[in-house]
């Protein structure tokens, strides 16, 4: 399914740091309203043709299924957006990465690539395939902080056409902790924002982001909301 969406906001700070959000959530940019794309609108900025799917983003704190009320997190705008487009939807951010990782499984040490992760799994690239369910531990370093998470298969394939050997193989976490899961998910948010804010003036970077509430260690590091509703 083609991901097109529209962006139609009165803060043109807004609009290009919700532009810079979805084009690292490789979103397809619409300049203009089109019939069967979403329109991702703040309220009274546009009319909504008839049957337009939509999505709205409100002054107030009602929330419904094409609303969201701001100041917002980050994450709840990318479910939202994913849950329009997937079936069944995604339900956690990820980011595509290219991470040095070890992996333990069947008595021996690999090297391995992650090359997607979210809080709750990633993918990883490995020399041979494994068998869905299987266990394995998988340890990397996270913004110079060691990581060693337990895992089960949940594919492995071989790409056709890929470029490199070896397979792709998804991996969700097991037995995590919620202080693990917060440091995948700061990493995560903090890598999108990193990059938004080397293509954005710093004035329209702040401004934009004023839309939105972070985590505490993020609303330190980059600010975050200043909205009063």
């Amino acid at each position: 399914m083609e991901r097109k969406v529209c962006i139609c906001t009165t803060d043109p700070a807004l609009r290009q740091v919700l532009a810079g959000l979805l084009e690292g959530w490789r979103f397809s940019l619409q300049p203009e309203i089109v019939d069967g794309v979403l329109l991702l609108a703040e309220e009274g900025c546009c009319e909504a043709p008839p049957d337009q799917p939509v999505l709205w983003l409100g002054h107030s704190r009602y929330s419904s299924r094409d609303k969201l009320p701001l100041p917002l997190p980050i994450e709840e705008l990318y479910t939202r957006l994913e849950h329009r487009f997937h079936r069944p939807p995604r339900r956690h951010m990820r980011l595509d990465i290219d991470l040095s990782a070890r992996v333990c499984c069947r008595g021996g040490d690999y090297a391995s690539n992650l090359t997607s992760l979210s809080d709750r799994g990633g993918r990883l690239r490995l020399p041979m395939e494994l068998a869905r369910e299987e266990e394995l531990e998988l340890e990397f370093s996270l913004a110079g902080r060691p990581m060693s998470l337990a895992a089960s298969v949940i594919y492995s394939f071989q790409r056709p056409g890929a470029v490199t050997d070896g397979y792709d193989t998804g991996v969700l976490f097991a037995r995590q902790v919620q202080e693990e899961c917060e440091q995948l998910r700061e990493f995560i948010l903090g890598r999108y924002l990193a990059r938004l804010r080397e293509r954005l003036a710093p004035e329209v970077f702040s401004a934009g982001l004023a839309y939105f509430t972070l985590p505490p260690a993020l609303q330190q590091f980059y600010g975050g909301s200043q909205m009063v509703n």
